[in-house]
């Protein structure tokens, strides 16, 4: 067995000899493309659209402009990696790309996390939510977040040898997967509890008083949805890096680690995916998205002014 993994390994050339790296190159710059594009599409849609300025839009915001920095800097650098052979793990523009996919995927994972606890807010606690959700408060949630992400990227800066990166990947899979995905779960349990039991109340009282609460409970519920989709997305097309951050803290052997090195590039691709997919995900589902979209796009203009 390990033969043959060896013979897997010896196969893993320089990235100009090897046409699988040439791929990646072409398909990181396409990637970035569409993340870019996306991406400034949303920010140009929040920045122009009224009914989009609101105050729990700041956390799709910065998600926005984390997204829309991986198209123009994560990818193009991913890309880059190839056509110079800077494959190592301690190569500057390795080191590099460490730090901008570890500050991607703090500020992703964080942000969703506070979209969460926002959401829980607006379905459980509706009455009190203009006093809790406030626009400083949003305002300085982002600001910390980023500043958290610069700062605990910057750690890679310290690791100087390739056998301690392991202790860093498994760091941050604890930091950026187990702690978010257990508030975010328990944030949407309630969410959806609370929904239903919202419903029923509704159903079971069908004076027109309720029409506006109705509305209201219907729109959260469906933004709750929106940006569950959101996250389960963002989990399915991270994990794989995620699974073999563990299988590189968990293997000595330099032939797993020189697989897990090839299969890392594969991984960050797949993940990255994920910045160009949010905006079409939040134009589907959300209707102020679509309409902004609409009118941006010049597509059934005069039905979009009609119905905004």
């Amino acid at each position: 067995m390990r033969s043959a993994n060896c013979t897997l390994c010896d196969k893993i050339e320089a990235p100009m000899e090897n046409s699988s790296y040439k791929v990646l190159a072409v398909l990181n710059i396409f990637s970035g493309v569409l993340s870019v594009a996306s991406n400034l599409l949303v920010l140009t849609a929040i920045y122009n659209f009224s009914p989009l300025r609101k105050v729990s839009i700041f956390f799709i915001l910065s998600l926005a402009v984390a997204d829309f920095l991986v198209g123009l800097v994560m990818n193009p650098v991913y890309a880059w990696i190839f056509f110079v052979n800077a494959t190592e793990e301690n190569h500057p523009l390795r080191v590099a790309e460490h730090w901008l996919w570890l500050q991607a995927v703090v500020i992703s994972t964080f942000t969703l996390t506070a979209v969460s606890i926002e959401r829980y807010i607006a379905v459980t606690k509706c009455l009190h939510y203009l006093e809790i959700v406030t626009a400083k408060r949003c305002l300085c949630c982002v600001a910390l977040t980023w500043l958290f992400s610069i700062i605990y990227a910057s750690l890679r800066f310290f690791i100087h040898r390739a056998k301690d990166l392991p202790a860093l990947w498994i760091s941050t899979t604890m930091l950026t997967v187990f702690i978010p995905f257990f508030i975010i779960l328990y944030c949407y349990i309630c969410i959806f509890k609370a929904a239903r039991t919202q419903c029923m109340r509704i159903a079971a009282d069908s004076s027109s008083t309720n029409a506006a609460y109705c509305k209201e409970v219907l729109k959260n519920k469906k933004a709750a949805w929106t940006l569950c989709i959101v996250i389960g997305l963002f989990a399915l097309l991270w994990s794989p890096s995620f699974i073999l951050s563990l299988w590189d803290s968990m293997t000595a052997d330099p032939c797993d680690r020189r697989c897990v090195n090839y299969l890392w590039f594969w991984a960050s691709f797949l993940s990255f995916t994920s910045s160009f997919c949010n905006p079409w995900i939040y134009s589907i589902r959300m209707r102020e998205f679509r309409l902004a979209f609409f009118k941006i796009l010049r597509i059934n203009h005069a039905s979009a002014n009609k119905e905004a």
